[in-house]
């Protein structure tokens, strides 16, 4: 049981360390629970409350996992040392950049540069051009008042063809001129500094003598501008809301001040966001363009980078992200996905959840319409989609098996869809279970975990459980022992109606009182736990007969369902029933069965006939009155119109 949390609040993450296996992080108010194949390995504090936990995102590489919510400060979970030692502490980001989010600022700093000029004492016509970004100012000179340098003058006359470049128009900008104190120079030092509303702008500067050949001009950056704004992230503006690793740079989005920007660390420097380098691997902040406010709410690694809002997706399109090229985010279509949730890589396709969350989308890249084209997977399911909240994929594991895409719902119940993507084979089921559903994840080694609210002493709690393939029950607890008619140990199903397999033998129904049960015989292997019988039924029966011309419709009138033909492969108990009367037991024992140990697994045919009752709709059920293995093969029923 999740112990540290009475508010039932949890998400769980999956975690994959560098060395040492898959680990699932179980987030609850105020902590993290660490689990390794399903056993409590360690725990580390968090800040998160329930209202917050459903829009915790995570991002996760090597040894370090970061969290991410629009109103909690990043912060690192590591794995220090083995299973056991764990870190929780904020993310170390140096140099966060400044934006302008609409406030008044007074921390600009004007780009400042000096003009060395070098000239002819004995030659007229001192005149020089300067080149700014670009563009090419018209000519200005060093001014003279008799044989003396006339210093303001020379400021004046530079200012004047800086001024009238178009770049510069409705800038603050200022001029000086002195005589350059290198001992026996005969050289003057023109500063320019770029303010008001060019505060901030960075420029390039050059200039040339035209002419005198003798002349010459240097030019250097003094002071760098900055812009004047605020860090995008902070305490009073919030923070990102997603983030991820790509091209070996940590991308973050959605920040709560300004939603459409994300921020790219520094080439392998995961926390160095310094706007002031340059170069390749220098950080970037970039917007999105957008019409309207939309706000990043996860990224995802495919055949490119993608990144959705609550509005759409997007798609970069540039291979290798670079500070010095421009990065183009292709608009891909108009599906968004809800927030708090996340993208997951199936086979050719993206699969999330739609922001309404009723839908369960996927996104496959389309060569034809340069971009992902979307379409609703979960369509004929909609009685089953309610409220989507999570998603979590299980790869197969065997030649045989499909992926498992694992839905909890907001109201606690749990679908199953068994994807062949390439195939367009989407089959939604319910998967129940005696509880509530909260949260579900799958790990490193395609183990699939669940966060479980289950009643135990009469009291809500929240379980953590790992599934099992092949094993019956739920919020299973194995017991070996000594002989005895009474097993203990089984407090976590306190006051729980349980079944068991007690030496190989199933009985039930048990309930649990003072962690214990009792049976009629003595048993050394128990395992025991809370049991929900599996159930399928049919599709009405159709009233239409035949096909083509030869169709004949029937009248709507009762009809009865006499005889169901199954075959099934190793299964030890079936129920079948139909006509809306109760299923039945089938018995699957056979002549030369054991009859001194439990009945083997039987494979064959299993024919019910004689059923009774009439219906309008002739609906054939197939469900299990006692725990068992069930496959059914085939399934046949003939009905009586």
């Amino acid at each position: 049981q999740l112990s540290e949390a009475p508010l039932l609040a949890v998400r769980l993450k999956p975690f994959g360390a560098q060395h040492g296996g898959a680990y699932v992080v179980a987030l609850t108010p105020g902590n993290a629970d660490i689990f390794k194949a399903g056993v409590f390995v360690g725990s580390a504090a968090m800040p998160y409350t329930a209202d917050q936990l459903p829009t915790v995102t995570t991002t996760q590489r090597f040894d370090t996992m970061l969290l991410w919510h629009q109103d909690v400060a990043p912060r690192r979970l590591l794995r220090v040392n083995g299973d056991s030692d764990w870190q929780s502490d904020l993310a170390p980001f140096e140099n966060i950049p400044n934006v302008d989010l609409g406030g008044t600022y007074t921390n600009g700093v004007a780009e400042v540069w000096n003009l060395y000029v070098s000239y002819d004492a004995g030659a007229a016509g001192n005149k020089f051009a300067l080149n700014i970004d670009g563009y090419e100012t018209s000519e200005w000179s060093v001014k003279f008042a008799g044989s003396a340098i006339d210093y303001n003058a020379t400021a004046a006359d530079c200012l004047r063809v800086v001024q009238q470049l178009p770049q510069m128009q409705g800038g603050t900008i200022t001029a000086t001129c002195i005589q350059d104190p290198a001992p026996g120079a005969t050289n003057v030092i023109v500063t320019l500094t770029f303010g008001g509303k060019l505060t901030g702008n960075n420029y390039t500067v050059t200039g040339h003598p035209t002419a005198v050949a003798a002349n010459t001009i240097t030019t250097a950056r003094t002071t760098k501008g900055v812009k004047p704004g605020e860090p995008i992230m902070s305490a009073t503006r919030g923070y990102p809301a997603c983030g991820i690793f790509y091209q070996d740079r940590l991308f973050m989005g959605g920040f709560k001040a300004i939603g459409s920007t994300y921020v790219a660390s520094q080439t392998s420097e995961y926390f160095q966001l310094n706007s002031e380098l340059i170069g390749a691997s220098a950080p970037i902040i970039d917007n999105l363009d957008t019409d309207g406010s939309e706000t990043i709410l996860a990224f995802v690694r495919s055949k490119n980078l993608v990144l959705f809002t609550g509005e759409g997706n997007r798609y970069l399109n540039s291979r290798a992200v670079s500070y010095t090229e421009p990065r183009n985010w292709v608009y891909s279509s108009n599906d968004g996905i809800a927030e708090g949730t996340i993208a997951i890589e199936s086979e050719s396709s993206l699969l999330f959840i739609a922001p309404e969350q009723s839908q369960i989308m996927a996104a496959t890249y389309s060569d034809n319409s340069q971009g992902y084209d979307c379409d609703p997977i979960s369509l004929l399911a909609s009685h089953l989609v309610k409220t989507a909240q999570e998603i979590a994929l299980q790869k197969p594991a065997t030649e045989t098996d499909s992926q498992r895409l694992f839905i909890v719902n907001s109201d606690g119940s749990m679908n199953l869809a068994i994807l062949i993507r390439n195939q367009d084979i989407n089959a939604f089921v319910r998967w129940g279970t005696p509880g509530l559903v909260r949260s579900v994840c799958v790990d490193g080694n395609n183990q699939v975990s669940l966060a479980v609210e289950r009643t135990v002493a009469g009291v809500q709690r929240l379980c953590y459980e790992t599934m099992e393939e092949g094993l019956l029950f739920d919020q299973a607890v194995t017991v070996n022992q000594a002989a005895s008619k009474t097993v203990t140990g089984l407090s976590a199903l306190e006051g729980a109606t349980v079944w068991g397999i007690f030496d190989g033998y199933v009985d039930g129904p048990f309930t649990v009182t003072g962690g214990q049960i009792t049976l009629k015989w003595d048993v050394v292997n128990a395992t025991v736990g809370r049991w929900q019988a599996p159930r399928w039924d049919d599709l009405p029966l159709s009233r239409v007969q035949g096909g083509g011309q030869a169709a004949i419709v029937a009248m709507d009138r009762p009809r009865r369902i006499h005889t169901v033909r199954a075959r099934v492969l190793d299964t030890t108990s079936i129920a079948i029933g139909a006509n809306g009367r109760p299923p039945k037991n089938v018995p699957l024992a056979r002549f030369g069965d054991p009859t001194d140990a439990p009945t083997p697994p039987y494979t064959g045919p299993v024919d019910v006939t004689a059923l009774k009752g009439w219906t309008r709709e002739g609906i054939a059920t197939i469900t299990q009155t006692f725990p068992g293995k069930l496959t059914v093969r085939s399934y046949l029923r003939e009905a009586k119109m």
